[in-house]
């Protein structure tokens, strides 16, 4: 049995519509959203780990304008260089360690969820119930800051802090600008 096979055996019945919509049906991810109902982030998840198509592109996908090939050439010697002759005994095992992760894919993004085997349904969810709690949060100060700019200072507060706005300083300042 290939790995695609494994992959396709370990998918929930809702992970396999995601990557059959994605594969078969050539959707882009926003159109994928629509048609589920699920959140980008639980979809791109899914691909990530069981999609081949979606890895392959992740791979070919180059970021325009940031550093051509050359260049990258040039920047691994530099870590190379570093790793085989610095002074500095943390910062030579740090590059080396970074050239080695680096041969052996540990820093490659496909590679860093490892092989999990993800409920889109479970995920989605817990990504639903974070966005709501983010909102209440958010709600929740802009009460406390309401309440807190309709309040005047308490009367222990130093005389200068409860008149600021009408002290002779700001009046200044207000005036040069």
């Amino acid at each position: 049995m290939n790995n695609t096979n494994l992959n396709r055996t370990q998918l929930t019945l809702a992970s396999e519509e995601v990557v059959r919509l994605y594969e078969s049906c050539k959707l882009s991810l926003e159109a994928i959203v629509e048609e589920t109902g699920y959140e980008l982030t639980a979809i791109k998840a899914i691909l990530v780990n069981h999609s081949q198509v979606y890895q392959e592109t992740l791979r070919s996908k180059k970021t325009p304008g940031v550093i051509s090939d050359e260049e990258l050439d040039e920047f691994t010697n530099v870590i190379k260089d570093v790793a085989r002759y610095s002074e500095i005994d943390p910062c030579r095992l740090r590059a080396a360690i970074y050239l080695r992760d680096d041969k052996l894919g540990r820093l490659d993004a496909i590679h860093e969820g490892g092989n999990l085997t993800l409920n889109v349904l479970t995920l989605n969810a817990g990504l639903k119930k974070l966005k709501q709690l983010k909102q209440s949060q958010k709600q929740i100060k802009n009460v406390e800051t309401q309440d807190q700019l309709t309040q005047t200072p308490p009367s222990n507060y130093p005389e200068s802090a409860r008149d600021f706005n009408s002290s002779p300083i700001v009046e200044l300042e207000l005036a040069n600008d």
